[in-house]
């Protein structure tokens, strides 16, 4: 049977879903609905929580925390490298869109942007809610995981940095990285990229992988050096820091 691909409009959801199976419809939908309505504020990210104040009006505020999924920021600089090795990944996160060989290859380097089911239970345990319910995934802690799961479907970088990247230090990294291999390719180029009307500075190769060269300019740029996992390390440090490894 062929694998069903996911609607790329619902893919971060549909990566939740282990975690929101866990949860009362009743809630769930409450939540959504609530979500909608704008009321979490001041979400922070620091020592693999997630915290924020769901703002209801008359029935006031709750201050709710929910642990990260993961924690990547002690491995900032590998990301990076990651990406500078692959411009067309950048070029999606610039251009706030998945890319599916991102996603794989992350899990094959052993990280998660998602819950995986095998911790659930776990990251469950971890959630804080300062109203009276006493089921965990009260509406509130729902309504800001909606919150987060929709900030992460309009824009990856967000899922970046809910799992404790530091987004704009990440970039300057690639950036970084990739510059003497940029240079080099750049005098190789024949068909120059279109200007781009953001207001961002572009490499020229994440320009051309975005919005189209030559078969032969843009096999070379997609696939200047091909990113290496490395296993160990990252297996090591989640046994050390994550508990639900």
């Amino acid at each position: 049977m062929a694998k069903r691909k996911v609607n790329k409009a619902n893919l971060v959801e549909s990566h939740w879903k282990v975690l929101f199976d866990k949860a009362e419809s009743s809630r769930l939908r409450r939540a959504k609905v609530t979500a909608k309505q704008g009321v979490v504020k001041g979400v922070t990210v620091a020592d693999k929580v997630i915290v924020a104040t769901v703002k209801l009006g008359r029935s006031g505020s709750f201050r709710v925390q929910v642990p990260t999924v993961d924690w990547w920021a002690t491995f900032l600089d590998e990301v990076a490298i990651w990406l500078s090795r692959r411009p067309d990944w950048l070029a999606a996160l610039y251009a706030k869109t998945w890319n599916d060989e991102f996603l794989e290859f992350v899990t094959q380097a052993g990280l998660s942007l998602f819950p995986q089911p095998s911790m659930v239970d776990e990251w469950i345990s971890g959630v804080r809610c300062t109203c009276s319910d006493r089921e965990p995934l009260c509406p509130h802690v729902l309504t800001l995981v909606y919150h987060l799961v929709w900030e992460m479907q309009r824009n990856p970088l967000a899922a970046l940095t809910y799992v404790g990247l530091d987004v704009e230090k990440l970039l300057s990294s690639a950036k970084a990285h990739s510059v003497v291999a940029a240079r080099a390719l750049c005098g190789r180029m024949t068909t120059p990229a279109p200007a781009l009307q953001v207001n961002l500075s572009w490499q020229q190769e994440e320009e051309i992988c975005l919005l189209g060269a030559s078969t032969e300019t843009k096999s070379v740029l997609r696939h200047r050096i091909e990113p290496e996992v490395r296993l160990t390390p990252w297996t090591n440090w989640k046994k050390t820091h994550m508990t639900w490894e």
